[in-house]
């Protein structure tokens, strides 16, 4: 899932994700192409009395966002770092 959210720091939010492994993965990519990136646990949703789980992917610099979205929207499928 794709998000638009600025975070106070600057960061934006590009993906989250239940799987915590691919949003590494995702995150190196980001590095190999020289976007800097966090990957954080995801947010509790809501009123929700479950713990969150699973990852969210952060593009450290706003300036990078659209590079980074271009990245896993405009590109053939993209082999996965291992």
């Amino acid at each position: 899932m794709f998000h638009a959210d600025l975070f106070a720091s600057g960061m934006k939010l590009l993906l989250s994700s239940a799987d915590y492994l691919q949003i590494e993965r995702f995150s190196r990519i980001l590095f190999v192409a020289g976007i800097q990136s966090q990957v954080r646990k995801a947010r509790a949703g809501g009123a929700s009395a479950k713990p969150a789980s699973g990852a969210e992917l952060w593009v450290e610099n706003e300036r990078d966002y659209r590079d980074a979205v271009k990245l896993f929207t405009e590109a053939a499928p993209l082999p996965l770092p291992t």
